[in-house]
């Protein structure tokens, strides 16, 4: 990587933090409207604007960055839910309130994959509609890309397990420990199904709870 160009978009990252902080609070204000105006009930909403250190780290992996608005994850938000369920739901609505710039499904794909071995989760490049940005407050948005991540409680926690194990895709995972956390993995995906499945349940009960009330009202 030419410092030079590592250099360049730095500064650029520096010039750019009035504009990332306001972007943070926008995205914020944006989701959290939408989660609660969709009556969906989340763990976790997180956001951040990534660091110099781990920025400089992605500009030297990646040797392929010449300007800071190529990278796309500079800005990124994680939406942790309840049930597997509202991650479409919550994509959808996101859907409608953004433009969808790239859709990368982790939940669909070949569990004999070492690289995304266990891990579960919806990732999303996003950036303002036109809508959006013909409104003065986020014309200055037009350029930037930002990345939401989805994913249920339970995959979250097995994301933070698989972060925590250390292990980098270049290496294989010897064969005992792969069948054990593919145990777990399969445990964590069977409790996600459980848990909708209670929620279903849950709200059939309330329903003939509903059902049953009113009848007695009627007789009455």
């Amino acid at each position: 990587m030419d410092k030079r160009i590592e250099n360049h978009i730095i500064q650029q990252y520096y010039d750019n933090q009035s504009l990332y902080r306001s972007l943070k609070h926008d995205i914020t204000d944006i989701i959290e409207n939408i989660i609660t105006k969709n009556n969906i009930k989340i763990s976790n909403f997180a956001i951040r604007i990534k660091t110099e250190d781990a920025l400089r780290r992605k500009i030297c992996l990646k040797h392929k960055y010449k300007d800071v608005n190529d990278i796309t994850d500079i800005v990124a938000c994680r939406i942790i839910t309840l049930f597997e369920s509202d991650i479409d739901v919550i994509y959808k609505l996101i859907k409608q309130n953004f433009d969808i710039v790239e859709y990368n499904d982790k939940r669909k794909k070949n569990y004999d994959d070492r690289i995304d071995f266990g891990y579960n989760s919806l990732h999303l490049l996003v950036k303002y509609n036109e809508a959006r940005l013909n409104m003065i407050e986020y014309s200055d948005y037009r350029h930037i890309v930002f990345e939401i991540q989805i994913r249920t409680i339970l995959q979250h926690s097995w994301a933070e397990v698989e972060h925590g194990l250390g292990y980098k895709s270049q290496y294989e995972i010897p064969k005992d420990i792969r069948r054990r956390l593919t145990r777990l993995s399969a445990t964590l995906e069977i409790l996600d199904t459980y848990c909708f499945t209670m929620r279903i349940l849950f709200v059939m009960e309330m329903l003939l709870d509903r059902v049953s009330n009113c009848m007695t009202k009627v007789q009455a």
